[in-house]
């Protein structure tokens, strides 16, 4: 009944076999290419765009696993271009290997549940300051700031529109918290502690070829990601129930792989209830 119910989710799955790629539907275009440096595009061998991801560091990019990425796709990184093919102007890194830990798999986890995907590249990103990688967020901090709606956040990505022009660069939109640890989370995703909802009801939002891009969020006056794009709700007519899906990076199920780029993070004995 879940997975009926599932269709009536519009994917951020991107697909890069197809021509048409462009963006956060609405927002804005990106000029700064030093505004969001631990951003990056996953594309095909041919460098096409399908999917975002966020640096963790030289050698690792975190995305979503129902990206479905592939070893020998490569990683567009210290740029805000979104292209359909290989240029001159546009640094790669070929994925060496990807580790999928969730998302239909041979746990019997919900389709959404833990939907991270950990890419390995076969040589390092070349840090500068377009190119950096990213600060976690941690739960005291989602709490604290995401929660209470205290911060700004930003979806941000190179997903595609139904609007025939299409962007030739990255685009941004703002967003705030619409539900954690919910009924309608648990209804969603079968688990209501690894996923929280971002509000699609405003003038920007997440589409397709957005999924694994990150959700940054000012913390302190420091740009933090606190998960990756994983599906969307359009919300029907008005739009009133719109929403965007994110995989938390300060989870439990999430912690013990990302522990080693997110020391700070702690999360209450009570979590799970």
């Amino acid at each position: 009944m879940r997975f009926v119910n599932i269709l009536q989710l519009f994917f951020l799955l991107a697909d890069g076999k197809r021509a048409k790629r462009g963006r956060v539907k609405g927002g804005s275009k990106v000029r700064d290419t030093t505004k969001y440096p631990s951003f990056v595009s996953i594309v095909t061998r041919n460098g096409a765009h399908y999917c975002g991801g966020v640096i963790l560091d030289e050698m690792t990019v975190l995305s979503s696993a129902h990206c479905q990425i592939e070893k020998g796709h490569k990683v567009a990184y210290g740029t805000i271009k979104r292209s359909d093919r290989i240029e001159s102007s546009i640094k790669y890194a070929d994925i060496r290997s990807v580790n999928d830990i969730g998302w239909m798999n041979s746990r019997g986890k919900s389709l959404w549940d833990e939907d991270y995907s950990i890419v390995r590249l076969a040589s390092p990103l070349r840090f500068d300051s377009k190119t950096k990688s990213a600060v976690l967020g941690t739960f005291d901090e989602f709490a604290n700031f995401i929660l209470t709606g205290k911060t700004t956040c930003m979806i941000v990505g190179n997903g595609r529109t139904e609007n025939p022009n299409y962007s030739d660069t990255l685009k941004e939109g703002r967003t705030k918290i619409h539900a954690y640890k919910t009924q309608a989370v648990k209804w969603l995703t079968g688990d209501d502690t690894n996923v929280f909802l971002m509000d699609n009801s405003g003038n920007a939002k997440a589409d397709k070829g957005d999924s694994g891009g990150p959700l940054y969020c000012t913390v302190n006056g420091q740009q933090k990601v606190f998960g990756v794009a994983s599906f969307a709700h359009n919300g029907g007519v008005n739009d009133y129930d719109a929403y965007s899906g994110y995989a938390a990076v300060f989870t439990p199920a999430i912690q013990k792989h990302l522990s080693r780029w997110n020391q700070r993070n702690k999360t209450p004995r009570n979590f799970e209830t």
